[in-house]
């Protein structure tokens, strides 16, 4: 079996760069944290910044992981999150939706903040 470690810190690197973390302390911070806690403040870190709250999005990024931060008012997990992760989001979770927490998923069947009864 071939491992992904490699791609996977690598993408997570290029990410916190993408922020404007330098490469020095983006490798320090990946040394300490686990992955998942990383991609989910990446997450929030762009979040913030696409909605203005985070001006400076490397320094956001290190106070939130380093204080634990709590998302952003009117953050989605599951809004922000890449098709491929949903997936696998979906299967880790038995195909029970993260987001509507039900099995099948019901999201794709709201119209207008009502859900289509099944």
């Amino acid at each position: 079996m071939i491992s992904t470690q490699p791609i996977e810190r690598q993408r997570l690197l290029e990410a916190l760069n993408d922020l404007g973390i330098s490469e020095r302390v983006a490798g320090d911070i990946v040394g300490r944290y686990p992955r998942d806690y990383l991609w989910r403040m990446v997450r929030q870190t762009r979040y913030a910044r696409r909605i203005g709250l985070a001006a400076h999005p490397a320094g956001w990024f290190i106070a939130s992981v380093r204080d634990d931060w709590a998302a952003p008012v009117g953050y989605d997990e599951w809004e922000e999150l890449e098709p491929a992760e949903r997936r696998t989001a979906r299967v880790r979770s038995w195909d029970v939706c993260p987001r509507c927490r039900r099995r099948p998923c019901h999201c794709a069947n709201e119209v207008d903040g009502e859900t289509d009864a099944v």
